[in-house]
């Protein structure tokens, strides 16, 4: 069964429909909690700040969902006993092979206690890493460009640690250390 629904930012909405499967349609922006009952008992089961094209089976199926949305927007989504539905695509679908022509050469660099340049601007990067090879000096990354700081904004690289994005950020890295030099910062980026 489809459902749509208005729903108010941060306002819970109940829906007693038995079923052992949810799947989240269509949430035009902001995200989705969705929590699931079962005889008055919250379950485990449940999805956190989600978008569209999540779905959850929890074993043992369930008789109320819960939704609130982060945004006042219509929600659609589906509640079933059993799997049910398509996943087709339509218009043009492109897929492009990644060639990694780059080499993974560290280069040495020094970090300072002063915000200064680690890496320049980068649009075509695609791969990173920054090891902090150091035995007691932590450093502070920011790949937006701005000021690096020891703080909670920057991404802290403690000693003997490294960092290795998921998605590699393509702005300025800059960087700040605790220490007035160190000199045992290495680098890859392709």
């Amino acid at each position: 069964m489809r459902i749509i629904e208005n729903f108010t930012a941060a306002t819970p909405k109940g829906f007693d429909i038995a079923g052992d499967y949810f799947y989240l349609d269509t949430v035009p922006g902001g995200t989705v909690s969705v929590s699931f009952f079962r005889d008055r008992q919250k379950l485990a089961e449940d999805l956190t700040s989600v978008v569209a094209g999540w779905y959850a089976a929890p074993s043992g199926g369930f008789d109320r969902v819960e939704l609130t949305s982060t945004l006042t927007q219509a929600v659609s989504f589906y509640l079933s006993r059993g799997r049910v539905g398509s996943n087709v695509f339509s218009g043009a679908v492109s897929v492009t092979a990644f060639s990694n022509n780059g080499s993974h050469v560290p280069a040495a660099k020094t970090v300072t206690n002063a915000s200064a340049q680690l890496l320049a601007a980068n649009s075509a990067r695609k791969y990173l890493l920054i090891q902090n090879q150091d035995a007691t000096g932590i450093i502070f990354v920011r790949g937006d460009g701005a000021a690096a700081t020891a703080t909670s904004a920057c991404i802290r690289i403690g000693p003997g640690d490294v960092w290795e994005p998921s998605v590699a950020p393509v702005g300025e890295l800059r960087a700040i250390g605790d220490i007035a030099s160190n000199a045992n910062i290495h680098t890859i980026e392709a």
